[in-house]
């Protein structure tokens, strides 16, 4: 069964509540207990004290019958008991009889215990004798109905008090008092919950809204609508989910524009070379051009470019996919270097541009954690910009350095550089500064973006920057063996697995 959020809501603060008012009515049932206990601690104590007033009555006049159906008496008794020091129990009966002052009071027409009975015990009293057989009081009960408090003699039992269990502990006026502070709690406590559940419901309101927005708005994405915003209303846990949705729906619209972007320079990379192909063996076919060794070179240089366009393509599909391996082991990168340095030499001569080579060769043995292939490819992809982008004739400057962590490659061109707007987006896939994408210089705008990742993949950074009255230099940084020693053992772990399979 699915039960919805908005549900979950309710009955979560529903739990709350239901939890509050425990909390709220336990003290109170917790204090009423202690109250009562209370009053049955000093009813004890009053029937204990009438028990022995009983018990000097009955030694002075040797039996029970003057009290037999002789209310006024035991109400005296009672009376004296409770509020006469040192009452010996004596009945004063040489004296005329006095009238009673018995202060009563009428509230809400209920009858007032008297004042030296506040607990109004005397209607549920009795006197029964040795036998358990009235003798005189208000209470009929029976006697298994009440409870017995036994009044001895020199350790004779000659009567029993009888009490009946009555639901008013107190008199009616403290009764009232109770009942009104009870009506009063109940009033607050029904507002107070009335104030919970309208602040709740608001509360709950309000979430389901923003997350229902937010649900509305994620539809909306899942159907490639990458426009829809869910407005930042505050900077809790729902305001900080919408800035991460705008964001990723911010991402996913720079990510679609990419790729359409990506769609129409790869159309259009791959639509200029074969055109200019077709178009010189239609002009063989035709005759217009005699096939000769130009127009081979110029078909096999289109058929070059356009491999190395699909190489590159295919390695950027690789880098998106994870699967853009590399088999690390310890190598030296300056001979990897001085390798291809010696490769491009001729053609950078034919480009009428000077190389300059300043090498440490105390660098010459220092030892990284890379990949041979992917480093030839890293070197040659910046040695190829160059030849591409150098200003003829220019002058390309090639240092090497050294520090703690890293060994640092420089490539410093003549000119003519870039403006310093286009340097954070050099390492883009296919940027290019010439916005109609001229072939002039002939380059694709994926050469750096490989090298970033390949360079990335080594642990390392690459920069580039405008040198002032020069053009271009771009810095290679790749880690030390020294401060990779873990990848290292991981690394020959993986190899001797992969020999015992």
């Amino acid at each position: 069964m699915r039960i919805k959020l908005n549900d979950k809501l309710i009955i979560y603060c529903m739990s709350v509540i239901v939890c509050l008012i425990a909390l709220i009515t336990l003290p109170i049932i917790i204090s009423n207990r202690k109250f009562d206990d209370y009053i049955h601690k000093i009813e004890l104590e009053k029937m204990s004290s009438l028990a022995q007033g009983m018990a000097n009555f009955y030694s002075e006049s040797g039996r029970w019958g003057s009290l037999k159906e002789n209310f006024e008496l035991w109400e005296n008794l009672m009376e004296k008991a409770w509020i006469k020091k040192g009452f010996t129990g004596k009945s004063d009966s040489n004296k005329a009889p006095v009238e009673k002052n018995i202060i009563t009071i009428i509230y809400q027409d209920q009858y007032m215990a008297p004042v030296w009975d506040p607990l109004n015990l005397g209607p549920r009293i009795s006197l029964l004798d040795e036998h358990k057989e009235f003798i005189v009081g208000r209470n009929t009960s029976p006697p298994e109905e009440s409870s017995l408090f036994q009044i001895e003699l020199e350790g004779k039992i000659i009567g029993w008090l009888s009490l009946k269990e009555g639901r008013k502990l107190y008199q009616p006026l403290d009764w009232a008092f109770r009942q009104n502070q009870l009506k009063l709690f109940y009033i607050i406590g029904g507002i107070y919950l009335c104030v919970l559940m309208f602040i709740t419901f608001l509360f709950s309101k309000q979430i389901l809204f923003r997350i229902t927005q937010l649900a509305e708005a994620t539809k909306k994405l899942g159907h490639l609508n990458f426009d829809v915003r869910v407005p930042v209303k505050s900077l809790d846990e729902v305001g900080e989910l919408a800035l991460d949705f705008n964001n990723m729906a911010q991402k996913l619209d720079d990510y679609e524009r990419n790729q359409k972007q990506w769609l129409t320079d790869i159309s259009h990379e791959l639509r200029t070379p074969l055109s200019v192909m077709i178009c010189e063996i239609d002009a063989l076919n035709d005759g217009i051009r005699e096939p000769d060794k130009e127009s081979f070179t110029a078909l096999s240089i289109e058929v070059r470019h356009l491999i190395k366009l699909v190489n590159d393509l295919n390695d950027i599909s690789l880098i998106d996919a994870g699967a853009f391996s590399l088999k690390k082991k310890l190598l030296k990168p300056l001979p990897i270097l001085s390798q291809d340095v010696h490769v491009f030499k001729k053609r950078f001569e034919s480009n009428a541009i000077s190389l300059e080579v300043a090498f440490d060769e105390t660098a010459a043995d220092i030892q990284i954690f890379g990949d041979y292939d992917r480093l030839k490819q890293l070197f040659s992809n910046i040695l190829e910009n160059a030849i591409r982008y150098t200003k003829k004739p220019g002058r390309l400057i090639i240092r090497q350095g050294l520090d703690t962590d890293y060994i640092k490659f420089s490539f410093e061109d003549s000119g003519p550089g870039v403006p310093d707007e286009a340097l954070p987006f050099l390492f883009n896939r296919l940027y290019r500064l010439d916005p109609s994408r001229s072939r002039k210089t002939g380059g694709s705008g994926l050469g750096l973006a490989i090298c970033k990742s390949i360079v990335e993949m080594h642990n390392g950074k690459i920069r580039a920057q405008n040198v002032q009255g020069s053009g271009l230099m771009i810095e290679i940084l790749l880690p030390l063996a020294s401060n990779q020693g873990d990848l290292i053992n991981r690394q020959s772990n993986i190899e001797k697995q992969e020999n015992l399979i």
